[in-house]
């Protein structure tokens, strides 16, 4: 445990954003064992309030869920203002939705299924460069 607390990054914000309960508990397991902050949301109206109310540093977002698609909700996300990282999560065969992610600007996408072990370290990734930008804006200041 010590080694995930001297890491950089921990205790950074992380929203998981996936209509399926079980996706969602994987993900919030294995990044708070990590040492983040996790929260949840099972759709797009509970992704804005969390977004509004923690700011995460980093938002996974499934693309594919019901009501407010994954789409809507980037666009709805990126109207707001938000200045964290986005990694989008689909399906294999999924191009058409992952192509419109992208030219939202979404910053990392994952194929699911994937490994836990991969959204690991690319959440560390995004994390230090998250740090990166934040402490150079700070410095420019």
């Amino acid at each position: 445990m010590t080694e995930v607390r001297n890491r950089p990054g921990v205790n950074s914000k992380i929203l998981v954003v996936d209509d399926q309960p079980g996706v969602r508990q994987l993900i919030n397991e294995a990044l708070k064992s990590d040492g983040y902050l996790v929260h949840t949301a099972a759709n797009g109206k509970q992704a804005l309030r969390e977004i509004k109310e923690n700011t995460p540093a980093v938002v996974l977002l499934d693309l594919k869920m019901p009501g407010m698609n994954g789409l809507e909700l980037l666009q709805e996300i990126k109207k707001s203002g938000y200045q964290g990282a986005i990694i989008t999560m689909t399906a294999y065969g999924e191009l058409d939705l992952l192509t419109k992610a992208q030219k939202l600007g979404v910053d990392h996408h994952l194929t699911k299924p994937f490994d836990i072990n991969d959204l690991r370290g690319l959440v560390r990734k995004v994390i230090e460069q998250y740090n990166y930008k934040k402490d150079n804006t700070v410095l420019r200041a």
